[in-house]
């Protein structure tokens, strides 16, 4: 409670202009009299706070409304390009990066290869680099940086923007919120790179309408994002969601986090490359595998058939563990390889619910793309800039003019 603002006068102001800003944001086109009706602030109020805002350029107004009877209202909008932020996502042999302006919109990308497992240093230095270029083109705009979202694969310590642990790219205790932080002087924030993508399909993707979904990616690895009651869960440590190291096979296959019998080592891209090696002697990539099962091999067949089983029966387990209204499941290409989805569903219709008719979770299938991913890395920092400016400090919209 030490980090809460003493109750007066300029924390109600914050408050009040806050509740503006996201009313005018979420509904403009809109008047100033539908804002004190939908506020229940008065109109004198709105009228203050808005001239205030259109003075600072937060918004601005876009021409008459309909009249009732007297003067025509003038609507108002968010301005979008107010100002500016760069999400990135750190993968195992890429970083990408986008600039973003308040909606989120991508305005340009950055892309920046290197090695396989290649150490933090390295990386650091490309991600220096890309944010450096970026906050120049910001300058270029007349624009403000308003913070930076990463996404990044592993056990992340949202709270002080800390990677705890990544087993993909083999880093350990990495903070990047005190290592950007001090070379760029911003507001800095890190989560689970599946995380950020369940946030994007919670702003405006296949679960913008539903409360309680999982969001499920497929590929290398397999990771899931929770939505409870329309807020991201984390857990403990940040670790919720890594349904990709869940036991389905005690004495199964092992597993790169040390565990025997995960799901990623029994469906993941890397198991069906093995189970085609050990079946055929042949190395293909994951791609050469789908193909060859859209053509009828056998072998590339049955690795798909028991990997998506394992997959259905993971999921299961996530059905009964959370109740969701919704599972989002996110692959690669995965809307064209009808095969894929049909052995996913074929197990995961054994969940307990669906046996008995007690209730039917929906399932979406959305193509994975990294616009999803930097997206939900810019809705990291655009969740905090929207809040209440009720905490010393966070740096809302508000305290950021």
């Amino acid at each position: 409670m030490e980090n809460l603002r003493i109750g007066n006068k300029s924390l109600i102001k914050d408050i009040n202009r806050a509740l503006v800003i996201r009313e005018i944001r979420n509904k403009g086109p809109i008047s100033r009299t539908q804002i004190s009706k939908n506020t229940k602030l008065v109109l004198s109020t709105i009228t203050k706070i808005c001239d205030e805002l259109l003075e600072q350029n937060i918004i601005f107004s876009v021409g008459e409304g309909k009249s009732t009877g007297g003067r025509k209202p003038i609507n108002l909008v968010f301005n979008n390009n107010y100002s500016y932020i760069i999400g990135v996502k750190i993968e195992d042999k890429h970083i990408i990066m986008a600039l973003t302006n308040l909606k989120p919109i991508i305005i340009s990308t950055k892309v920046y290869e290197y090695a396989k497992r290649a150490t933090f240093d390295t990386v650091h230095e490309l991600l220096i680099k890309g944010i450096s270029e970026l906050v120049e083109e910001i300058k270029e705009r007349n624009g403000k940086l308003q913070g930076i979202g990463i996404a990044v694969s592993g056990i992340v310590d949202q709270e002080n923007g800390r990677l705890i642990s990544s087993s993909l790219l083999g880093w350990k205790n990495i903070n990047f919120k005190s290592i950007i932080k001090e070379k760029f002087n911003v507001s800095v924030y890190l989560d689970n790179d599946v995380n950020c993508y369940a946030l994007a399909q919670k702003w405006f993707g296949k679960g913008k309408d539903n409360r309680n979904f999982v969001c499920v990616t497929i590929g290398e690895g397999i990771g899931s994002g929770i939505i409870i009651d329309d807020r991201l869960y984390r857990g403990a440590i940040g670790g919720a969601g890594e349904i990709g190291h869940m036991i389905i096979n005690v004495d199964g296959r092992q597993c790169y986090c040390g565990q025997r019998g995960c799901l990623e080592a029994h469906a993941s891209e890397g198991f069906i490359i093995e189970y085609v090696k050990e079946k055929t002697g042949k190395l293909y990539t994951i791609e050469q595998i789908i193909e060859l099962a859209g053509k009828g091999d056998a072998d590339s067949l049955e690795a798909i058939k028991i990997a998506c089983n394992n997959i259905g029966y993971g999921l299961i387990n996530v059905i009964m563990h959370f109740n969701p209204e919704k599972i989002i499941i996110s692959g690669k290409e995965i809307k064209e390889k009808k095969f894929i989805i049909s052995n996913i569903l074929e197990s995961m219709n054994e969940n307990w619910f669906h046996k008995v008719g007690a209730y039917e979770t929906k399932i979406e299938i959305d193509e994975l793309s990294n616009e999803k991913f930097l997206l939900g890395a810019s809705i990291l920092v655009l969740s905090e800039l929207l809040g209440e400016p009720i905490y010393k400090d966070k740096k809302t919209l508000i305290n950021n003019i």
